[in-house]
C-alpha cells in the first residue's frame, strides 16, 4: 500500500470537501488566538494550495504573488489587511457575533 505525505492529503481533502476548508480556517484562527502562529501559517498554506495555489490567490486579492508566499512563509507576519484579503479570496467569511455587554 502506497502513501502520500499529509500536506498532499489535506490539499486533495481540502479541495473536495468544504466542511474541512470551513474547519481548517476555524483552526487558523484559533491558532492565531492562541498564539501559534507557525501553525496558523502552515494551515493558510494548505488552504492557498487547495484554493489554486499563490497565483490565484494572490490575483484575487490583489497582492503582488511574491508578497502572498513570503507573508505565509516560515518567518511571515501578514498583516490583518492583508489576512483578511486572503481569506475573502479563499471564500471565507467573517462570522458576526453578537455584542455582549457587561451588566452595569
Amino acid at each position: 500500500m502506497k502513501t502520500r505525505p499529509v500536506d498532499e492529503t489535506f490539499v486533495a481533502r481540502a479541495k473536495r470537501d468544504v466542511a474541512f476548508r470551513t474547519a481548517l480556517l476555524d483552526e487558523v484562527w484559533a491558532s492565531i488566538k492562541a498564539g501559534d502562529v507557525a501553525t496558523a501559517r502552515g494551515l493558510m498554506r494548505t488552504l492557498i494550495s487547495a484554493g489554486g495555489g499563490y497565483a490565484r490567490i494572490a490575483e484575487g486579492a490583489r497582492l503582488p504573488e511574491k508578497s502572498v508566499a513570503r507573508m505565509f512563509g516560515v518567518r511571515g507576519n501578514p498583516t490583518l489587511a492583508n489576512l483578511s484579503a486572503v481569506c475573502a479570496v479563499l471564500g471565507s467569511k467573517v462570522r458576526k457575533r453578537p455584542n455582549h455587554r457587561r451588566a452595569a
